[in-house]
């Protein structure tokens, strides 16, 4: 039986992120930033509704910050598997991480930063092509993003 679990984004246009569970393999989709508001903001720092560690592999979408914007935080948290996305997805990805690192730092706030560069890094590293034909996940372009493409074919 296959369970999908929303994690994030339910009941908000941002902060995407959800869980699929085939009983062999435990995958995510997406793992965005809540926005707009103080309340949803503050729920970025809350733990993660599954464990990071047993996460098998992370599909990104397309490169906004309410669609990966929380990948540092989930590597930091434990995830360690690979991140499939699209060439650029990853290069854009980059650049909003590092711009959310500065806005955060910019902030005048006693809250910590969520993450850090050295968590961006690490998140980024994480990325995988190759890897994501190996699981037959296909990219193909779909919707208004051209930078963006998901296409799961089959996860065994």
């Amino acid at each position: 039986m296959i369970t999908l679990q929303f994690c994030g984004g339910a009941r908000s246009v941002t902060g995407g992120n959800y869980l699929v569970d085939n009983g062999r393999v435990k995958f995510l989709l997406e793992c965005g930033m809540a926005q707009g508001s103080q309340e949803a903001e503050q729920s970025n720092y809350e733990p993660f509704a599954y464990e990071p560690s047993v996460i098998d592999f992370l599909i990104v979408t397309h490169a906004h910050i309410d669609h990966m914007g929380r990948v540092p935080k989930l590597v930091k948290d434990g995830f360690d598997a690979p991140i499939y996305s699209t060439p650029p997805t990853k290069d854009i990805s980059r650049i909003a991480l590092e711009d959310s690192v500065s806005v955060m730092k910019n902030e005048k706030t006693e809250t910590p930063l969520l993450f850090d560069m050295e968590d961006v890094n690490a998140g980024l590293g994480h990325r995988s092509r190759r890897r994501a034909q190996e699981k037959n996940c296909a990219f193909r372009r779909y919707g208004k993003y051209s930078f963006g493409a998901f296409e799961p074919v089959r996860v065994h």
